[in-house]
C-alpha cells in the first residue's frame, strides 16, 4: 500500500487561498473586522440597556467610538472635568484618589470613578452628571448601541 501511494502528489495546504481561489461565501458578504459597526447604532433613549452593546457616544457633537459601556462613563466624565473644573462640581462626581476595585476608571485628572456598573446605571449616571453640569442630558449626550450577540445566543438555546 505504501509503495502504491509513494509517488502520489500531495497538494500544498500551507498557504491560505488567494482572493482569486476563494469560493463565494454569502455568509461573510460585506463583513468587516467589527461585526457590529457603529454606523448602524441605535440612539434611542431607553430605561434598560441590557442585552445591548455600546458602539458610540456623542458628547455635544463629538462622536467617539467605544467598545465597552465603562468607556462611555470615562469619556463623559473626562469631558466634564475638562469643561467644569470647579471643586464643587468635582465633588458631585464622587471621585476617589485611589483605585478601590480592578474595574475603577482612571480619569484625566488622576482621580478614579467606579466602573463596575450595569450598562443602564452607567447611562443613568452620565445623564445625571450632564444635567448637574448644566447640559441637556438627552440632546447633549447620545449613546449609540446595537443588539448584543449574547442575547441572540441565549434565545437560540431556548
Amino acid at each position: 500500500e505504501i509503495e502504491r501511494l509513494w509517488d502520489k502528489k500531495i497538494p500544498k495546504v500551507t498557504q491560505a487561498p488567494t482572493s482569486e481561489n476563494q469560493p463565494d461565501n454569502p455568509i461573510n458578504e460585506g463583513a468587516t473586522n467589527d461585526p457590529l459597526p457603529p454606523d448602524k447604532a441605535d440612539y434611542s433613549v431607553m430605561q434598560d440597556y441590557r442585552y445591548k452593546s455600546a458602539r458610540v457616544v456623542v458628547i455635544r457633537g463629538t462622536k467617539i467610538q467605544v467598545r465597552y459601556w465603562w468607556e462611555i462613563k470615562k469619556h463623559v466624565f473626562n469631558f466634564l472635568i475638562d469643561k467644569q473644573n470647579s471643586p464643587a462640581f468635582l465633588k458631585n462626581l464622587h471621585l476617589t484618589n485611589q483605585m478601590n476595585d480592578s474595574m475603577d476608571i482612571k480619569l484625566n485628572n488622576g482621580m478614579y470613578t467606579r466602573g463596575r456598573m450595569s450598562a443602564s446605571d452607567i447611562v443613568k449616571q452620565c445623564r445625571e452628571v450632564m444635567k448637574t453640569a448644566g447640559y441637556d442630558p438627552v440632546k447633549d449626550l447620545l449613546v449609540g448601541y446595537v443588539e448584543s450577540q449574547r442575547k441572540k445566543k441565549a434565545v437560540n438555546k431556548i
